[in-house]
């Protein structure tokens, strides 16, 4: 069987345009590509706050359709751009209409609960553990009242546990340090 030529001795040496840089694993990335993935980004965030503006506007500021995109941009902004100040912001505007909202409609308690954890999720990331506990024990909470009942198997359920969970690790390992 004869190798490809890429695997000789002999092979040339990549070139590498003034453009390019090698990321931590020894592949090409491009400026081009870096810029392409920001105007995505700013281009997903545009689209989602124009969406907010246009709900706000047809549907009023405390309609949980708004919240619903508040925790689209706040989970973007976590999980995506990693600006967990932001996410924090989206969040708590989505929290405060959800709670508003299921003190008249049982059925925001599950977003509300979800959001929650959210909440838990970003606040472990920013390094407050208490607050994250304290949101995640409210969500389960939530979603143990909730009204048709709630099943052990829902992801918001185990996304809660699991966040408890890694705070609970987390101390333990901190205590051994």
């Amino acid at each position: 069987m004869q190798r490809p030529a890429e695997w000789s001795d002999e092979a040339k040496e990549e070139e590498v345009s003034p453009r390019s840089q090698h990321d931590g694993d020894g592949d090409r990335v491009d400026e081009h590509d870096k810029n392409e993935e920001m105007h995505k980004t700013d281009s997903f965030v545009k689209k989602h706050l124009a969406e907010l503006e246009a709900r706000k506007k047809s549907l009023g500021d405390t309609h949980p359709a708004v919240a619903e995109i508040y925790s689209i941009l706040g989970l973007f902004h976590h999980h995506v751009i990693s600006d967990h100040e932001m996410s924090l912001s989206y969040h708590l505007q989505a929290l405060q209409i959800l709670r508003t909202a299921s003190l008249s409609d049982e059925s925001c308690e599950v977003e509300l609960a979800v959001t929650l954890t959210d909440v838990g999720n970003v606040c472990r990331s920013l390094g407050d553990d208490e607050g994250a506990m304290s949101s995640y024990q409210e969500a389960l909470h939530i979603f143990a009242g909730c009204s048709p009942s709630v099943p052990e198997s829902h992801p918001g359920v185990g996304a809660a546990r699991r966040g408890m969970s890694m705070l609970s690790c987390g101390a333990i390992i901190s205590k051994y340090k």
